[in-house]
């Protein structure tokens, strides 16, 4: 079968879509295809800028969701229509779950695949369902399933972006020559080591090297980082740049960075993906389910067991978290 265009559901969330590029343009090299990806606006900057994607299909799951479904129905037969006209050879279906599944069902392309293990019954949608052997854990190597059913066995872990020289530019004069990037923030609550922590192992810096801090993070995060600054002595030798950045520009900036200390978030999946040596701290998840892909990057765990497995909150004080001490990630960072 003559393989010209695949479309890729994988609407989110940033750390799953960093995961998925390297695959998907392995896939693309081997069949020599055009790739489109149905995206939710938050993420459509990365996808933008990588040269692994040519169409990009905007997912507007906060505009669409729930009971307003019925309100935006034109915009999402729109939407659907868009993608059928396409006349896709392949659909493949990284997300797994109901509306994931939907897309792929309703996309009129005959080879649809997707995960056997899918949830919400989103395997319905799919006409080649993939197995997942229990001892294939991490993501990346369970996306490899997918490559490897349709032929792509061979992966290089490559994440290309399309350079941006007016960006480059931009930042290249914020920027100093060496820094190290730290991520204080991340979606869920129980995933934050305490910012506390993050301005002690930043005042340490301070002492024993001239190194910068840059902090990053989204908008939402900026209360996070200002409690980090606020704790932090020698606020001259940081560079706050929170909700400041584009997500092509958040890749710009670790990309340049020494080194990443971060929480188990999208900014640490990225810093792996672009071969930045990430520390990684870890609390109610399981790193080896979604740790920094790669050996050069260390994970720490508290001392402690978490009694908040993948909730979503803490109850007990981010107690397993607050036992990884800065002292312990100082000698990482070869100071």
């Amino acid at each position: 079968m003559t393989v010209k265009k695949i479309l890729i559901v994988k609407p989110s969330a940033l750390g799953d879509i960093i995961h998925t590029i390297p695959i998907v343009n392995a896939i693309k090299q081997n069949y020599d295809a055009e790739i489109s990806w149905v995206v939710s606006r938050p993420f459509m900057n990365l996808l933008e800028h990588t040269p692994v994607v040519d169409k990009v299909f905007v997912f507007e799951r906060k505009k669409w969701g729930g009971m307003r479904f019925f309100r935006y129905f034109g915009e999402i037969l729109n939407f659907l229509l868009k993608i059928r006209a396409e006349k896709f050879d392949i659909v493949i279906d990284f997300q797994g779950l109901l509306r994931s599944g939907i897309i792929t069902l309703l996309s009129g392309c005959k080879h649809r695949v997707g995960f056997k293990s899918a949830r919400e019954f989103a395997y319905w949608g799919y006409s080649q369902k993939v197995e997942t052997p229990k001892n294939v854990v991490h993501a990346i190597d369970r996306y490899k399933l997918i490559a490897k059913t349709l032929g792509v066995c061979e992966i290089k872990m490559s994440f290309p972006l399309n350079r941006d020289l007016a960006l480059e530019q931009k930042w290249d004069n914020v920027l100093p020559s060496d820094y190290i990037v730290i991520v204080p923030g991340a979606r869920w609550s129980s995933k934050r080591w305490p910012p506390e922590k993050f301005a002690e192992l930043t005042n340490i810096i301070h002492r024993k090297s001239e190194l910068p801090v840059v902090i990053v993070g989204s908008p939402s995060e900026k209360e996070i980082s200002l409690q980090v600054i606020n704790n932090v002595q020698k606020t001259d030798k940081c560079i706050n740049t929170t909700g400041e950045t584009s997500l092509i520009e958040l890749a710009y900036i670790i990309k340049r960075a020494n080194i990443v200390v971060t929480n188990d978030s999208g900014p640490m999946h990225l810093a792996a993906a672009l071969n930045t040596k990430t520390i990684a701290l870890f609390g109610p998840t399981d790193p080896e389910r979604i740790r920094p892909y790669g050996d050069e990057h260390v994970v720490l765990q508290g001392e402690s067991l978490c009694q908040c497995y993948y909730q979503k909150t803490c109850s007990f004080d981010l107690e397993c978290l607050r036992t990884i001490s800065p002292q312990k990630i100082i000698p990482l960072l070869g100071l």
